[in-house]
């Protein structure tokens, strides 16, 4: 790197600042892991060369961060909590400190509401909400917060809010969405909140703190007790999920940690430790990660044939030993550090589908053909306005059987899975920088309302919203 050799061994870790000439050599046995980081004045504190050492506490941490820097999760938040982390802890570090939110009770019930809120500070529920959640009564659940933290429910939640705002304030998020992205019906309700707890209006923290898109410090979500010296990181990770999207190619994921559950058009797969999946071409998809788990993609395949029955896909379980090779995998299919050439065939042979569900997607009768070539042409083309009637005209082929067949293929049927595959699309159109009218019009929206209003209610948010996180590097 700029001329100077850095040997690492086992657990240590050396940045390398954007636009650094460098490369790397891996020994036999080893496995480099690239860690994306979203630029920050913290990151620019560290400076070129610095080292840091991690102890095996932090490897699963740390792969959370790698599977997020490949922007596969919707939730970049615990990808954040870990840069956070690390950047704390980086030589030359002097960002200022923010107020952590109050100490988590170490209850169960009240434990897991507690964190709960901090994942979701806007939340509207009530005490009685989350008794019934967590199933204790609300004297019970009140008790717990009382005793453990010195504070009543909603005075933890007041305290959790303004703790959330504050880092939402130093991230560069608006004063009126951190409002209502943190429960408060009025601007002028949070600014006396906020001032109240923190001694000075939320534009008067902007301006004294500097914020403006600046990475805040984690919040650590422990419960009393817990080690968090020398540099521990949170014992659990978070939940997750995944983009819901269209993929125009095959990917395999695998269950390193704890369990997921993956959602292919209609059917719901629960996966567990080991277990791998190969998420077919052109099949809608989501994968819900419980908490204290990670999946992890293996690889991308751009040739693979479209199912010719979605109920054939299913799981195969691999051995832990293989762990390390699948890692290897992983970071050779996904990152420039590769090397592993034709051994990413051996990790596929064990999860793609055998040689007659091939053969099967490769052939079918004549309605299975003309589905996959109609689902060829509108991922090639999302904005296209063919209807299965359409269709059924060009293939002679009955609009009735297309439909049964479309459903038995993708598990959706045609009208949904196009909505659907419109909006992995949009998605990606709007990460590449597109303004949001001209994806409106590639996707074949009439008007650019009518495309804001099916973005929002698929994803949650505008896509003006996504496309400025994206461009400000949110993603």
């Amino acid at each position: 790197m700029a001329g100077d050799r850095h040997p690492l061994n086992a657990g240590q870790a050396v940045w390398i600042s954007r636009g650094v000439r460098h490369s790397a050599e891996v020994h036999e046995n080893s496995l480099l892991v690239p860690l994306l980081f979203p630029e920050s004045q913290k990151m620019a504190a560290v400076g070129d060369s610095a080292r840091m050492s991690f102890h095996d506490g932090w490897r699963d941490r740390l792969l959370l961060c790698y599977c997020a820097g490949l922007s596969y999760l919707s939730d970049t938040s615990p990808r954040l909590r870990t840069v956070g982390m690390i950047l704390d802890a980086a030589p030359g570090n002097t960002a200022p400190t923010l107020p952590h939110p109050p100490v988590l009770p170490h209850s169960r019930e009240a434990c897991e509401t507690a964190r709960l809120l901090l994942t979701n500070p806007g939340s509207r529920k009530s005490l009685e909400d989350f008794s019934r959640q967590t199933c204790v009564s609300p004297r019970t659940l009140s008790r717990q917060f009382s005793s453990e933290t010195g504070l009543t429910f909603s005075e933890w939640r007041s305290e959790a809010r303004m703790a959330c705002s504050a880092r939402m304030l130093l991230e560069g998020r608006p004063v009126a969405w951190t409002a209502a992205t943190t429960g408060f019906d009025t601007h002028a309700g949070f600014t006396r909140a906020f001032r109240r707890s923190v001694g000075m209006t939320p534009s008067q923290f902007i301006s004294h703190v500097g914020g403006g898109g600046r990475e805040p410090e984690p919040f650590f979500l422990d419960a009393p007790g817990s080690d968090r010296l020398n540099g521990e990181p949170p014992s659990a990770l978070p939940p997750s999920r995944t983009w819901p999207r269209i993929n125009g190619f095959s990917v395999a994921v695998w269950v390193y940690r704890g369990s997921a559950t993956v959602t292919l058009g209609d059917r719901r797969l629960p996966l567990t430790r080991g277990d791998a999946l190969c998420i077919p071409s052109g099949v809608f998809n989501v994968i819900d990660i419980d908490a204290d788990s990670l999946v992890i993609p293996l690889f991308t395949e751009t040739d693979s044939p479209f199912p010719a029955d979605l109920d054939s896909v299913t799981p195969v379980h691999l051995p832990g030993e293989l762990s390390a090779f699948l890692l290897h995998t992983s970071v050779s299919s996904y990152t420039l550090l590769g090397g592993l050439g034709s051994r990413n065939g051996f990790v596929a042979d064990m999860i793609r589908p055998g040689k007659d569900a091939h053969n099967r997607a490769c052939g079918g009768d004549a309605a299975t053909s003309a589905v996959h070539h109609a689902m060829h042409h509108h991922l090639r083309v999302p904005g296209d306005s063919a209807t299965l009637s359409d269709w059924s005209a060009l293939t002679g082929i009955s609009t009735s059987a297309l439909s049964r067949t479309w459903t038995k293929v993708t598990g959706q049927n045609f009208r949904t899975w196009r909505s659907h595959l419109r909006m992995s699309a949009a998605r990606e159109l709007l990460s590449s920088g597109r303004p949001v009218s001209e994806v409106s019009r590639l996707l074949g929206y009439s008007d650019r309302a009518g495309f804001t209003k099916a973005f929002t209610g698929f994803f949650g948010t505008g896509p003006g919203s996504y496309r400025r996180n994206v461009t400000d590097g949110a993603r």
